[in-house]
This record gives C-alpha cells, structure tokens and sequence, in this order.
C-alpha cells in the first residue's frame, strides 16, 4: 500500500517537474542575477557542510538503523546480539556513505545550476539583486549560516514527531486507500 502511495506521489512530482520543464527560459538578466545569489549564498560551500554532516551519520551506520528500527525481525537480531548488529550497520554505513559521497560530488554541478534556474524562474532580476544585497550585509550572512541549524531543527522534529504520527494516520486508511486503487482495475472476466 505504501509503495502504491509513493508511486501516486511520484507520478504527481513528474507532473510538476514536467510543467517546470515547459515553463519558458527566464532571461538573461535573471539568470545572471540567480547565478550571483547562488554564489552569495556560498550554495556549493552550504552543501558540502550539509553532506558531510548526513555521510557521518549515514557511515556510523545510524541512518541504516532509524531506517530498520521498526521492523520486528531487526529488534530482535540486534537483541541478540547487539555488538555485531552495530558493527554490521556500521560497516554498511560506510558502504553507503561511500558511493552517497560519490553521487553527491558528481551531482553538485547539477544541483547547484538547478538552484540558479529556479531562483531565476521565481524571481525577478530586481528581486535577486536585493537578495543578494541582502545576503552580504552582517545579518543576511548570519541568516545563510545559521539557515541549515535551523532547518535541521524542524527537520528533527518532522522526523520524530510528524513522520510517526503520518505512518499512523496512513495506516489507519489503507483499506479505503486500496479499495480505491481496486475502483482502477478491471473485475476478472467470468468463465
């Protein structure tokens, strides 16, 4: 059911990205002027503060083990035998943070030219000149270098908090949710 769920969502998040790919190209001035807050904001720098923060927990084997946690099979390995557990999660950990770090730096060039793209779709050249004027007075880069603190913040708590409650309340539609897909199938032919 979840993953039928996941797949609605990505099927509309294609939809969206779709309608962003055929929106038309901002103009000079606005990319110019995204790709100068881009650079203010220091983008590249932020990012790779914020990978090495999620490759060390991704290779001490604690991102593996939130995503595990609520499988019963797991508790119970890990009640058995709680120091090869971690061990394992720690060593597949460093697997993945290993070829995570390998997409993450291939990948920057991308995420950060999609940034200066999307700022030049949602802004004007006039506005992306006043943020960036913004971004280089005291307060603006306090506000870019605390930003990601902040964020992590209300992360934390979407993660312990509102995930939990979400599962909860996904959980409690399931049979609508699959009598509905059932409305989208066929009834089998009769003999």
């Amino acid at each position: 059911m979840i993953r039928r769920f996941a797949a609605v969502l990505l099927l509309a998040a294609s939809v969206s990205s779709a309608a962003v790919a055929q929106a038309p190209a901002p103009d000079a001035a606005r990319v110019q002027a995204a790709t100068d807050l881009v650079a203010t904001l220091d983008m590249r720098a932020q990012m790779r503060r914020s990978m090495a923060a999620s490759l060390e927990d991704i290779r001490s084997g604690a991102a593996i083990g939130r995503a595990i946690e609520a499988n019963p099979a797991f508790r119970m390995v890990r009640a058995q035998n709680p120091a090869k557990y971690d061990e394992v999660l720690r060593r597949v950990g460093t697997m993945q943070a290993t070829v995570t770090e390998r997409v993450m730096i291939e990948m920057e060039p991308e995420v950060v030219q999609a940034a200066v793209d999307s700022y030049a779709r949602h802004f004007t050249a006039k506005e992306l000149k006043s943020l960036a004027s913004f971004y280089r007075t005291d307060l603006g880069k306090r506000l870019r270098d605390e930003l990601p603190a902040v964020l992590a913040d209300s992360a934390q708590v979407t993660q312990t908090k509102v995930m939990p409650r979400m599962e909860q309340a996904m959980t409690a539609i399931v049979g609508q949710v699959n009598a509905e897909f059932q409305t989208l199938t066929p009834p089998p032919a009769k003999p």
